[in-house]
């Protein structure tokens, strides 16, 4: 028996920008407000003379 070859396009596992469950503009403006706080919070503490820790990052992985 031969098997029938389905050449149909999936469907996108991706949000577009354009449907309706895009979320990715809200995320990224979290993310540059984030790294704006962080930097602002390190320049106050290398101006107080802090020293530099090594897990001060901006984004930490969830």
């Amino acid at each position: 028996m031969m098997q029938r070859m389905d050449n149909r396009p999936r469907e996108a596992q991706v949000v577009l920008p354009y449907e309706p469950n895009f979320t990715g503009h809200w995320e990224a403006a979290r993310r540059r407000q984030e790294t704006r706080e962080w930097l602002r919070r390190r320049e106050q503490a290398i101006s107080a003379g802090e020293p530099k820790r090594d897990d001060d990052q901006p984004h930490k992985a969830a």
